[in-house]
């Protein structure tokens, strides 16, 4: 009865689950549910455990999608969605069949947890639709930003050639994944890989002209990588377009790569993964030579580095510096003794030691805010 409802969240409330989406009986039939066809968003998170089959009929209005946690959900038909912009799934470990996406026509973001079920089966649609099999897409051309986790090699080997038009790309927690073929994803602006402990190579990065941010995180492999293709034949064409740049391992930090780096604005070490892993542990003579190169740098920002125990000797040549944030670097103790940049407008502190926190304070001043712990001391 509520006409004008457009947004539902369902969090940890399996048996309200079942009274509003539907309840699968023993006969494999789901109830029609009590939801009203305004809705425009729908966050389920922890499904009944009985629910198999999940077919949100009558909601043409639904453009945000989220489903979490459906251990037993084998089937989720979504083809009366028709209006669909953002699709998230994850845990559901069982899901195998995932129809109808090619015929929402609006859907410009996917964010979904892979299993093997699942994997098989579009990797079995995928071959046949190379093969000109089946002449039904998988996936929209609509698609503009994917987010995918457990991908494999040979899953991918023939999925991101399915989306020429893709902008983002995040890869997340894939254990299994040694190579990443990117020679088709010549639109992409975006490229996210987090947690790929096993990816050693990326091809066709050449490639990819329109990329302005880079952010890896839980990947070693990636470092030499990237290292490998900044001396490459027109790295310095893609490097030098790139403003935001995420990385866990300072190696990258060289002063052939960061010369290339003329665009930069952002920049993060550290580690933003789900789990702790190896991060910064101190910048090289060398490395810090190289980050004076970046003279187009705003943002500079240090995220649980642990053992990081000073900030760069020489942050007060980085002249156009506005922002710099310290986060959960517990062994720094103290602001360079060279000051500051003159620039900087911002700094940012949380969860970092007492004594940093009394250098910053000192350093507040009317031009300079200081913020600790979410807190503006000026």
């Amino acid at each position: 009865g509520f006409t004008s409802l457009t947004e539902l969240v369902l969090d940890r409330c399996p048996k309200l689950v079942s009274l509003l989406v539907g309840e699968t009986k023993d006969d494999g039939i789901m109830e029609v549910g009590l939801l009203p066809p305004s809705l425009e968003e729908l966050w389920i998170h922890t499904f009944p455990e009985n629910l198999q089959s999940f077919s949100p009929e009558g909601i043409r209005s639904l453009k945000r999608l989220i489903l979490i946690h459906a251990p037993r959900l084998k089937s989720a038909l979504l083809h009366s969605c028709t209006g669909l912009e953002e699709l998230r799934i994850t845990g559901c470990a069982q899901l195998a069949v995932l129809d109808s996406l090619q015929f929402l026509t609006s859907l410009r973001s996917l964010d979904i947890k892979m299993n093997p079920e699942l994997s098989s089966e579009w990797d079995l649609k995928l071959q046949e639709q190379e093969q000109g099999g089946n002449q039904i897409q998988l996936l929209p051309p609509s698609l503009d930003k994917l987010v995918i986790m457990a991908l494999t090699d040979s899953f991918q080997s023939h999925l991101l050639p399915c989306l020429p038009s893709i902008t983002v790309l995040k890869i997340h927690r894939s254990p299994e994944l040694t190579s990443l073929q990117l020679r088709c994803c010549t639109t992409l602006k975006e490229l996210e890989i987090e947690e790929c402990v096993s990816l050693a190579s990326v091809e066709g990065f050449q490639f990819i002209r329109n990329l302005t941010s880079l952010k890896v995180s839980g990947s070693p492999g990636v470092a030499s990588w990237s290292e490998l293709v900044s001396h490459q034949q027109g790295a310095s064409e893609i490097w030098s377009g790139l403003e935001t740049l995420w990385i866990s391992d300072a190696s990258v930090l060289c002063m052939p790569f960061c010369k290339q780096l003329t665009s930069l604005r952002h920049l993060q070490f550290g580690y933003w993964g789900r789990k702790q892993g190896e991060s910064v542990v101190s910048l090289t003579e060398e490395q810090e030579k190289a980050l004076q190169l970046l003279t187009s740098l705003q943002e500079l920002k240090f995220l649980r580095c642990p053992e990081l125990s000073s900030l760069p000797a020489n942050l007060h040549r980085l002249t156009s510096l506005k922002t710099l944030s310290i986060m959960h670097c517990k062994s720094i103790t103290r602001l360079p003794d060279m000051g500051l940049p003159t620039s900087l407008r911002c700094l940012k502190l949380y969860n970092c030691s007492e004594e940093l926190g009394i250098q910053c304070r000192i350093a507040a001043t009317e031009k300079l805010t200081v913020m600790i712990d979410h807190q503006d001391v000026n």
